[in-house]
């Protein structure tokens, strides 16, 4: 990475120099207050009050308000940078989830939840802690030295020679630690959102880990990631840590010249005592400065490395919308020789030809693994197909602005996310402006109500996350209600009963039906009981339509539908002969 990289991921993320203007302009108002403030007294140790022609009063006052002046402005500085810090890391957050919102489904799936976490967390503060604590102190290691060479040159360009020069030789030493460093950062990045990513892990798992007696560092992946962290950060540290040593040391090594130089010149009777003297106050602030940028490298490389990782997600293309091409017709789901994978090398669907009428139900079926989750994604435009073409109302779904697409659609899936809100705003989001009363009608149809109102405080209960304290079956109908609130004219559901008891199953199917009435719907089933009644089943099999038809054709043509049908059929009777063997009540009848 180099330092014009992360200048412009900087730039990139606070929206160019604006940002920059007033605290920028404060610290530079406040660093030539301090120089003057240095050079001053600097002259009055050296050289006297009787050269500057005025009295000891004026003088003395005149210090009094350019050292006023550096701490106003000193105060001024820091205060704007904070503010700028947090206005640009709330906007370049919000970017952020915006773009990560327009990305394929592809980006999520060659990362860790880890790496994206950090996108959104641990580097933006590492870019936040830079400009709120050391916008100041960065600016100033730039503008101070600046700003006494300026002033030493005309002094006496004798001892101000070796200063800038060995200025201008402990810059490159910075350069071989960040390349030092390099390496060993995209190694210890790497180990930190492994970490993340266990972490994540160990607390959704915790009831799981603890069943298995592998809480805490018995959980072999999080320790074994915790003790790689721990080896990466060490050598990252150490890897920066003689380069730093010797900027420091040459540092060190410009002030000694300056010295032996002034030193040899007052001996030789070729410099007034004065002036040396205000080279060794001056010289010394001309170095503190420096060593300050050594010191903050460490901030300096994070937040560089921060900053490119940044832009290098939002640089990554959304998914492609295609030039409008009409507005749909429609709501009929049609799909036209599709062909998709997920690798660009092992396909996954294969040449997937079917047209899902309007209002009508279609459903797909067929071993797992054939592509049926897979086409709902890229009816939604999670992906993007690689052939073919998938149309709404007869138009291409690619022509249609994303927001367009999936206001058309209810996406209900197998595995349901809650976010961390009221159960009232968690319904809500399938139509954000909607009434209070239009959420509990929506409740209503999808049976929800009335397990909400036994809730503790009922539709403004929060919940989210797996430890909601909801049933599967009834985190289902909640995703239902948000649904049908959208009451969108097409349904992709991922229909998932077969874990629920008898209870919340017939609560659910009731659910759905009220959803799916008048809809176009296009249904993923893992139980073939509950698509019986629907329109067309399209059976798939190595990501091929193998069959097509109502339940009484495909049971009749005897293919993979019937075989999956009586092998269900078959583990439905198992079933219920284990629990009938396992109830007292069964074993007295059979004695």
């Amino acid at each position: 990475m180099s330092v014009f990289q992360a200048v412009r991921a900087v730039f990139r993320i606070s929206h160019g120099a604006r940002g920059f203007v007033q605290p920028l302009s404060m610290t530079v108002l406040a660093t030539v207050a301090l120089g003057v403030t240095c050079m001053a007294v600097a002259w009055v140790v050296g050289l006297g009050w009787s050269q500057w022609g005025v009295g000891p009063s004026a003088l003395v006052s005149g210090l009094v308000g350019v050292a006023l002046a550096h701490v106003l402005a000193s105060i001024q500085a820091r205060l704007r940078s904070t503010l700028m810090a947090c206005d640009m890391v709330v906007r370049a957050r919000m970017d952020l989830g915006e773009h990560l919102r327009l990305l394929p489904l592809s980006f999520f799936r060659s990362r860790d939840p880890g790496s994206v976490t950090a996108y959104l967390l641990q580097d933006m503060v590492s870019v936040e802690n830079v400009f709120s604590q050391f916008f100041v102190e960065l600016a100033a290691s730039v503008v101070l030295p600046l700003a006494f060479a300026c002033l030493l040159f005309p002094a006496d360009w004798r001892l101000a020679l070796p200063l800038c020069l060995v200025f201008a030789a402990a810059l490159p030493v910075l350069g071989l630690a960040r390349r030092a460093v390099r390496d060993y950062g995209r190694k210890h990045l790497e180990s930190r959102n492994r970490v993340l990513l266990h972490m994540m892990e160990y607390v959704s798992g915790v009831r799981e880990l603890r069943s298995c007696l592998a809480a805490g560092l018995c959980f072999r992946p999080l320790a074994e990631a915790l003790r790689r962290q721990r080896t990466s950060l060490m050598r990252f540290e150490l890897s920066s840590v003689g380069p730093i040593l010797a900027y420091c040391a040459l540092l060190d090594l410009g002030f000694l010249a300056m010295l032996l130089l002034g030193l040899w010149l007052l001996a030789a009777g070729r410099l007034d005592l004065g002036l040396f003297a205000l080279f060794l106050i001056l010289g010394q602030r001309f170095f503190d400065p420096l060593r300050d940028l050594g010191a903050f490298f460490a901030e300096l490389r994070g937040m560089g490395s921060a900053a490119v990782r940044i832009t290098e997600v939002l640089d990554t293309p959304p998914l492609p919308v295609a030039v409008p091409r009409g507005e749909p017709r429609g709501h009929a789901l049609e799909f036209r020789n599709v062909c998709f994978s997920y690798d660009g090398r092992t396909p996954t669907l294969a040449d997937i030809s079917f047209t899902v009428a309007e209002g009508s139900v279609t459903a797909l079926a067929g071993p797992s693994g054939g592509g049926k989750t897979t086409m709902a994604s890229l009816v939604a435009r999670f992906w993007d197909v690689e052939e073919g073409a998938i149309l709404l109302g007869g138009a291409d779904i690619r022509s249609l602005p994303s927001e367009e697409l999936l206001g058309r659609l209810c996406v209900v899936f197998q595995d349901v996310h809650l976010f961390h809100d009221t159960v009232l705003e968690n319904i809500r989001m399938g139509r954000p402006g909607a009434t209070r009363q239009e959420v509990v009608e929506a409740a209503r149809a999808a049976c929800c109500h009335d397990f909400i109102l036994r809730l503790p405080q009922g539709y403004d209960t929060v919940v989210g996350g797996v430890n909601s304290g909801l049933s599967g079956g009834e985190r289902q109908r909640l995703s239902i209600a948000r649904a049908m609130l959208k009451n969108a004219p097409v349904v992709l559901l991922d229909e998932a009963t077969s874990s629920l008891d008898p209870e919340n199953e017939a609560a659910l199917q009731l659910a759905l039906g009220n959803l799916v009435r008048g809809k176009t719907v296009l249904v993923i089933a893992h139980r073939l009981a509950t698509i019986r009644h629907a329109d067309q089943i399209i059976v798939l099999g190595g990501g091929r339509v193998v069959e097509r038809g109502t339940h009484e054709q495909l049971m009749a043509a005897e293919g993979l539908y019937r075989r999956h049908w009586n092998l269900q059929h078959e583990a439905e009777a198992w079933r219920l002969c284990a629990e009938c063997s396992a109830s007292p009540d069964v074993a007295a009848l059979g004695s």
